[in-house]
C-alpha cells in the first residue's frame, strides 16, 4: 500500500519575521522553516500504519513551495521513516487552485491508496474525542 502524507513547511516560532522589499511577502532568508504540527501528526500515523501492516507498503512525503524554504522539512520528514519525498517547487504567492491542481496530478500519478494531511487527521480527533464524550455523556 503507499500512502502519500501532504506536509507545508511554516515559519518557525521563534523565526524573526519581516517583510521583504516588496511589501507582498515575509524576508525569508531570515526565516527557519519547519513541518507544520499537525502535518507531523500525520507523517507519524503513515508510519505506524505502514509498522503494524508489515508488509511492502510505501510512505511518500510531498511538498510543495520554495526549495530553500522546503528542504529541512523534506529531510525530516525522510529521516523520520518515509520512503521517499516528493517536492514541487513553486512561487510562493502561488493560487490555491493551481495548488490543488498540481495536488491532483501528483495523486493520480502516484495512486496512493490512502493519504493523510494534518488538518484532517486534526479533524479526525476532534470528531472522535467528541465521539468519546458522547458516550460518556460529558459535555464541554
Amino acid at each position: 500500500m503507499k500512502i502519500a502524507v501532504l506536509t507545508k513547511a511554516i515559519p518557525s516560532y521563534e523565526s524573526s519575521i519581516r517583510i521583504d522589499s516588496s511589501a507582498k511577502w515575509i524576508d525569508e532568508s531570515i526565516v527557519n522553516f519547519v513541518v507544520n504540527e499537525s502535518d507531523s501528526y500525520a507523517l507519524e500515523e503513515a508510519l505506524q500504519i505502514k509498522e503494524q501492516l508489515n508488509d511492502d507498503s510505501e510512505v511518500v512525503v510531498v511538498i510543495m513551495g520554495s526549495e530553500s524554504n522546503t528542504s529541512k522539512v523534506l529531510k525530516d520528514g525522510l529521516a523520520k521513516g518515509a520512503d521517499r519525498g516528493i517536492f514541487v517547487n513553486t512561487p510562493a504567492n502561488i493560487e490555491p487552485l493551481a495548488v490543488s491542481k498540481i495536488l491532483q496530478k501528483i495523486v493520480e500519478k502516484e495512486k496512493p491508496r490512502d493519504g493523510f494531511n494534518g488538518l484532517l487527521y486534526h479533524f479526525l480527533l476532534v470528531f472522535l474525542f467528541n465521539l468519546a464524550l458522547m458516550s460518556l455523556d460529558i459535555r464541554l
